[in-house]
């Protein structure tokens, strides 16, 4: 595999175009019946920032700060999965991931959620192998 990471400074970042209309619309949407809690959540969390970059960060150390990361917790999915997450502030990457795509889409961010599958393993036979597994199973934001 072959990646390539860009390097973009904040100031890049809170300067970029906004995103098309259509995707836009796409990546924001929510049920009518989205979480009151969470969404007031948001907007008190993203209060002051300016910009869509800044509302991105607030999230993050929203999520970063308080929060414990464990799979010692109920799976769940939905509107009160969400609320109970918010209030317990334990979970593990599906819970993070979704609850911010949907708070973030909730204060007018793009968002969506993602998974996959972090690095694995260094193989100690052959360190050019990785051997992943479904324990290295992994959602972002």
């Amino acid at each position: 595999v072959v990646s390539s990471v860009p390097r973009l400074t904040p100031a890049e970042l809170r300067g970029a175009s906004d995103a098309p209309p259509d995707l836009l619309a796409h990546y924001t949407a929510l049920p009518d019946t989205f979480s009151e809690t969470a969404r007031v959540q948001a907007q008190q969390v993203v209060a002051e920032a300016t910009t869509d970059y800044d509302r991105a960060l607030a999230l993050q150390e929203f999520f970063r700060d308080g929060f414990t990361y464990s799979t010692d917790v109920p799976a769940g999915h939905g509107d009160s999965a969400i609320d109970a997450f918010l209030a317990r502030r334990v979970g593990f990457c599906e819970q993070f991931a979704g609850t911010f795509a949907a708070m973030a889409r909730s204060v007018g961010l793009a968002a969506r959620v993602a998974v996959g599958f972090t690095p694995g393993e260094r193989d100690a036979a052959d360190l050019g192998r990785f051997i992943v597994r479904g324990e290295h199973a992994h959602a972002w934001p």
